[in-house]
């Protein structure tokens, strides 16, 4: 009551305290439109064409591919796949450094590649899209290589199929693959024909739409049948989701969204009192006034009236 009385006196204060609700209500809805973009790139990018499939795919980091069979008969699984790498989590793959490559400029440095082994198999897994070319076929020359885009265009390269790198002959392209992380950008990659005789290193694996949890703790079943005595982290080590590894890339963002969504309804709460605050000093300060208008007749809509235009235009003006 004491305060009310002081700031009442102190009526001079009036515009302070309206620009001060004002930017209470501005700063809120920064806040908050911050949050919305935030909201709306978290849906793209886990919504938007990253050049493969990762929704209800997984992999299981074994050198033993003996135990395929038994992996596609858990009643979860609807596909499995030999590779010699999963795309998610990344793992370490061939680097070379390219020096030579047809319509090489005179003065091109080198282009550092990435490079995997895959088979026919491996690229309709993981739903990759042929641009130019032809994908790699399991039979065909070893010498004969796929590369994405970046690798096009690193080369300098308009129409790839048929040109040669290293000792490489290109056969195809196909879209950039972003599984180290949507935000950044795709490195130069080629893609060789995978030996399955030589080279296994993955049992990738589709389940179906919400089995997760449960075709995991089958294939930790069977491992464990499998290879009696391996422990629980071991096979948290060799057993992925892909859609858990991909949200792992975005583990930043969604941090970044929680922080911004905790300060918006921490600005919004303090503009809700603010606003609060401010009608019911103005009440109070025009206490005389509502009595004499009470008592002519006014009804509860007319002197509601009295201050709905002023605090209208102010929540408008914040935002």
């Amino acid at each position: 009551h004491k305060t009310l009385s002081v700031v009442i006196r102190n009526s001079d204060k009036k515009l302070f305290r309206k620009a001060s609700t004002v930017a209470q209500l501005i700063i809120s809805t920064g806040f908050i439109f911050c949050s919305v973009v935030i909201v709306k790139q978290m849906y793209h990018l886990y919504n938007t064409d990253l050049g493969f499939a990762f929704k209800n795919r997984g992999a299981i980091l074994s050198d033993d591919n003996s135990i395929n069979d038994q992996v596609r008969q858990i009643p979860e699984i609807t596909e499995t796949c030999i590779g010699s790498t999963p795309l998610l989590p990344v793992q370490r793959s061939g680097r070379q450094s390219i020096d030579t490559w047809d319509n090489k400029p005179y003065d091109a440095r080198e282009i550092d590649m990435e490079g995997i082994s895959i088979s026919e198999e491996y690229a309709a897994f993981y739903e990759f899209t042929l641009l130019k070319g032809e994908m790699l076929s399991d039979a065909g020359d070893r010498k004969h290589v796929l590369i994405n885009e970046s690798a096009a265009k690193a080369f300098g390269w308009h129409e790839p199929v048929g040109k040669s790198f290293g000792d490489y002959t290109v056969k195809g392209v196909i879209k950039d693959v972003y599984n180290f992380s949507p935000t950044v950008p795709p490195k130069p990659f080629y893609y060789t024909s995978l030996n399955k005789e030589k080279n296994g290193g993955v049992i990738l694996f589709k389940y179906r739409e919400g089995m997760w949890q449960s075709c995991r703790d089958k294939i930790e079943r069977l491992l464990t049948e499998i290879y009696p005595g391996v422990s629980r982290y071991m096979l948290s080590k060799v057993i992925y989701s892909d859609e858990e590894e991909y949200g792992k890339l975005l583990k930043s963002e969604n941090t970044l969204l929680k922080i911004l969504t905790f300060i918006s309804l921490i600005c919004m709460i303090i503009s809700v009192f603010g606003f609060v605050s401010i009608i019911s000093l103005t009440c109070e300060e025009r206490r005389k006034e509502i009595a004499i208008r009470k008592v002519n007749g006014a009804t509860v809509k007319d002197i509601l009236d009295i201050f709905f235009k002023e605090y209208m235009i102010l929540l408008a003006t914040g935002t």
